[in-house]
């Protein structure tokens, strides 16, 4: 693990002591510290639904992990098997993190609405200015959007071909 991990894991220890009542986890021994899972989470640099699938696929309730006051609290032996399992995460997870950074490095393109789908309202076909290439933007309706329009969108990350509307939707049929 490396050396700004485990600042942060400090530091989260120091926290969660001194936020930490007696009565959060009734038959957790009160001398051990308790972790919030999303303090963890943001320590090792993940994403709350994936810590929280992991959580939920290697750690049992009410003996690893306890939810309080809408927190999911932690014992220090879940907060070790999490930290061990997010050490040896798949590669494709890690390939996953990688598309990300490389939709954000493209940062925002000029796309021309092409096609807009009857079937799926959140969805739009369009073709990139320069390239010319077929791609899918996702929006938050395209009732309003035309063949021919003009609009900006960047990378989604989680899929190739798949981008997101930077901006609002049009107000109005064919116009801004």
């Amino acid at each position: 693990m490396n050396r700004g991990v485990e600042i942060l894991i400090d530091s989260m220890e120091a926290k969660s002591e001194q936020t930490r009542a007696s009565h959060l986890m009734a038959d957790h021994p009160p001398d051990q510290p308790i972790y919030p899972e999303a303090e963890l989470a943001e320590a090792l640099g993940m994403g709350r639904e994936d810590m929280r699938d992991l959580r939920k696929k290697h750690l049992v309730e009410h003996t690893d992990w306890q939810k309080v006051n809408n927190r999911v609290l932690l014992t220090p032996q879940a907060s070790e098997r999490l930290k061990k399992e997010v050490a040896g995460l798949s590669p494709e997870k890690k390939e996953n993190g990688a598309l990300e950074a490389a939709g954000r490095e493209q940062g925002v393109q000029e796309l021309v609405v092409a096609n807009v789908p009857q079937r799926n309202v959140r969805l739009l076909d369009a073709r990139k200015k320069e390239g010319g290439d077929m791609v899918r933007v996702m929006v938050r309706n395209n009732r309003n959007f035309l063949p021919g329009m003009e609009i900006k969108a960047m990378p989604s990350g989680e899929w190739l071909d798949v981008f997101v509307l930077e901006g609002r939707c049009p107000r109005y049929r064919g116009r801004w």
